[in-house]
């Protein structure tokens, strides 16, 4: 067939179009893969450095979650690492052997008596509540330890990309509803906090030979000329004080935050901003060893999703409820943990119930969205009937959050010392209701691994740039989740702040999460395309942009303009 040059050009200008369009929206989403997410760093993260390792010590402060990545991943660029742990109980076989833990009655005059495990890990407040991790945890993990997989399934842990079975207002959301649950690249890692910390210390030390722990507290840094850290001056457990030389520092020490407190003191003019709120946020977890036969039991109760034998044994979660936070404060929560069941209650100054009745009366004051009669499904009642043959086996911790903090590292870096960086909850503390934690951490120190791979220790931005990629990965976790507590009458704010702020960013989530719902009566609800995009969001594997689509946009816009008529039809009635 012969075409005219004038077609020929066109058809050849139009295709060139498509090409240059999809080269373009590649690179824009590369861009903002990079930028927003650390899920490009994990393709080398973990792996032996290109060039000779570096000279010197790396030093860690603190040997938690964030404190035990960063050792990990500075094992690969550092000749040696010293971790700096407080806490004695961590140098002991239990710490790292994964024994059980003893019991002990509580009867605090406060609530029933009830039994809680005797642990010595009094640093961590949530050591024993339950624990949330997403997808990017589980790649991170897979990625700094190729057996972890193998030694985590030894200790119980379970993997699965299935339904998370999450409710918000009582209304099931389409998270992740139809995905197949053995899609290795997306799945969940379930297993409880003290298992995995104890996996992780353990899985360090016996891979990571140039990684040292030293049971001491931080008191000082010794700053040099050179705009860096040149030693950390610790006081050991018999008392004595000593100082460690090095050429990196990183602060792990959680809510502690040692590192804004030594430079704030020691840097004249520094004045780190740091904001902080009171979240008033009470969670109990009770844990119960699995009846006889429960999981024939459960399968006969016809949760959604729980459809085969299998399915009962491998479930992590029976029931995952949020609360609207329009209208009710309290989260209920049923699943598995390790080789027990779980069931976990809380919210903004919520009670702790410690019974299996208590646990009844609270979830049956749960209220939900709007048209929601039974915001709890009768299977989470009928789970607590399981549970009554070994009631008397329960073990009970309650936790509370009253203090979630920023420090603003990234707005003073001009002025920090150039090898010092700060991970995990020393720069950030959020409310732990969304279990962000500990994939938070990780992603701190995915982020340090890009940094020393892209820069000589001796160059003078090391720290600026650091601070500022983390700041683009987790900044927006601080405001969402500070901006949701706000929308609770019991958040004390932070200082010049009122609980109005972010009151049009909480109707917008509100909208979204009815768009996301499992609810036919609207025609943009159900809408499960945004609600996947959502759900990996919230796994830190896709940049929040996600949402930015046409469709999504167009469901809030219809979600609002529905409420806003129905509450001014109510006013006129």
């Amino acid at each position: 067939m012969n075409l005219s040059p004038q077609l020929f050009f066109t058809l050849s200008l139009f295709a060139f179009l498509i090409w240059l369009f999809r080269v373009a929206r590649a690179v824009v989403e590369n861009y903002l893969l990079r930028t927003f997410t650390a899920v490009t760093e994990l393709a080398h993260v973990g792996s032996p450095r290109a060039t000779a390792p570096i000279r010197g010590n790396a030093v860690i402060c603190g040997g938690s979650f964030a404190g035990l990545f960063t050792a990990r991943i500075c094992a690969s660029h550092f000749d040696k690492v010293v971790v700096i742990e407080p806490e004695g109980w961590t140098f002991t076989d239990e710490a790292v052997s994964g024994a059980p833990h003893a019991t002990r009655l509580v009867d605090d005059q406060t609530h029933e008596p009830y039994h809680t495990v005797a642990h010595s890990r009094s640093r961590v407040y949530q050591y024993l509540s339950v624990h949330l991790y997403q997808v990017f945890l589980t790649r991170f993990l897979r990625a700094i330890f190729p057996t972890f997989d193998a030694s985590a399934k030894r200790r119980g842990a379970r993997f699965t990309a299935g339904d998370p079975m999450a409710h918000i207002g009582g209304r099931r959301v389409l998270f992740s509803r139809g995905s197949p649950k053995s899609d290795y690249n997306n799945e969940g890692l379930f297993l409880s906090r003290r298992t995995l910390e104890t996996l992780v210390r353990r899985l360090v030390k016996a891979t990571c030979s140039n990684v040292h722990f030293v049971n001491g507290t931080v008191m000082n840094f010794t700053l040099g000329a050179d705009s860096a850290i040149q030693g950390v001056v610790i006081r050991t457990a018999d008392e004595s004080t000593t100082e460690i030389p090095c050429c990196l520092v990183a602060d792990c020490t959680g809510n502690t935050q040692v590192g804004y407190k030594i430079l704030n003191r020691a840097i004249r003019g520094l004045n780190l901003r740091r904001d902080e709120y009171n979240p008033n946020f009470n969670l109990v977890t009770l844990e119960f060893p699995s009846p006889p036969d429960f999981d024939e039991q459960l399968l006969r109760l016809g949760i959604p999703g729980i459809s085969t034998l299998a399915d009962a044994s491998t479930a992590p979660f029976f029931h995952l409820g949020a609360p609207d936070v329009e209208a009710d404060y309290k989260t209920v929560v049923a699943g598995r943990s390790d080789d027990r069941i779980v069931i976990a209650v809380g919210g903004s100054n919520s009670e702790l119930p410690t019974t299996l009745d208590g646990v009844r009366e609270y979830a049956s004051g749960v209220v939900g969205s709007s048209g929601v009669d039974h915001p709890v499904p009768d299977h989470y009642y009928a789970i607590l009937d399981l549970l009554e043959p070994v009631a008397g086996k329960a073990t009970a911790f309650l936790a509370k959050c009253v203090s979630c903090s920023r420090v603003y590292y990234e707005s003073a870096s001009e002025k920090l010392p150039r090898n010092f960086v700060a991970i995990g909850d020393s720069s950030l503390r959020l409310n732990p209701r969304a279990g962000e934690g500990v994939t938070k951490a990780a992603i701190g120190v995915a982020t340090l691994d890009g940094v020393l791979r892209d820069s000589h220790l001796s160059n003078a931005s090391l720290s600026a740039e650091y601070f500022k990629r983390l700041e683009s990965r987790t900044a927006h976790l601080w405001i969402a989740s500070k901006l949701a507590d706000y929308g609770m009458p019991s958040t004390i704010p932070a200082r010049g702040e009122s609980l109005s702020n972010g009151t049009f960013v909480r109707a917008a989530l509100n909208s979204l999460n009815a768009v996301m719902s499992e609810d036919s009566t609207k025609f943009w609800r159900s809408d499960g395309s945004t609600a996947r995009a959502f759900w990996n969001c919230m796994q830190f594997t896709r940049p929040p942009t996600d949402l930015l689509t046409a469709r999504t946009l167009f469901g809030i816009t219809c979600e609002a303009a529905w409420r806003f008529w129905s509450s001014y039809a109510m006013i006129k009635a």
